[in-house]
This record gives structure tokens, C-alpha cells and sequence, in this order.
């Protein structure tokens, strides 16, 4: 089995499959980095080599990342994508895949780069 790329396409790059970076400490591990838009909500989809027929999706459609078992790769509806929220338009966020991780739930992961919400 060769060595497969991922790529991910949401609503913060238009759509279209982008590459997800291979974690040069981690084997196994790939990343992407965000900004929330000026709606507050990103959604998006990723594909074992920007393949739609074979998305990582999860079983609640829209959900946070780390909240819903991640199914796939397989076909998945239009709705079946990942959902991230902020209440600050510019927020930076990461976008973490770790096939490997025990917890499916876990297998699609989001880090804040800067907050997400103004407490003031």
C-alpha cells in the first residue's frame, strides 16, 4: 500500500482540495491552517488524495471536530462535513488529522491559533 496525500476543501478555501501538510515529528499526522470568515462559521471536508469519493466525515452532519465518530474514507452527502465556529471574524485556527488516534471522535481535531471569542 503506497503512501496516500490528504487534502481538504471548505467554505475558507473556496471549495477547492488543498493539501494537507505532513507533520514532519509526527508520522501519520497531517495539518491545515484557517482563518473564520466575517459569518463566524467554516465548515469543511477532507479526501485521502483530494479523491470526494473517499472523504474522512462525520457521523453527525456539521459537527465540531472531536465530537462525532469520524467515518470514512468512503462517499459521504454534500452535508456530511465538519463545522468550526468563532465569534471573532479573523480567528486562526488548525485543522490536525491523526488516522491513528483510539478515539474516532478524535481523528479530526481543531487547535485555536488566537482566540475564538472576545470575553470583554
Amino acid at each position: 500500500l503506497g503512501r496516500h496525500s490528504w487534502h481538504l476543501a471548505g467554505s475558507f478555501t473556496a471549495m477547492r482540495y488543498e493539501e494537507m501538510a505532513m507533520d514532519e515529528r509526527k508520522p501519520g499526522v497531517f495539518r491545515y491552517r484557517g482563518v473564520v470568515g466575517p459569518t463566524g462559521q467554516e465548515t469543511f471536508a477532507i479526501a485521502m488524495d483530494a479523491n470526494s469519493d473517499l472523504r474522512l466525515f462525520p457521523e453527525v452532519p456539521g459537527a465540531y471536530p472531536g465530537e462525532s465518530i469520524v467515518r470514512g474514507p468512503a462517499k459521504a452527502d454534500d452535508d456530511q462535513v465538519f463545522a468550526v465556529f468563532a465569534l471573532i471574524p479573523g480567528a486562526q485556527f488548525e485543522i490536525v488529522l491523526d488516522r491513528r488516534k483510539v478515539d474516532r471522535r478524535r481523528v479530526v481535531d481543531v487547535t485555536w491559533q488566537t482566540e475564538r471569542c472576545d470575553f470583554e
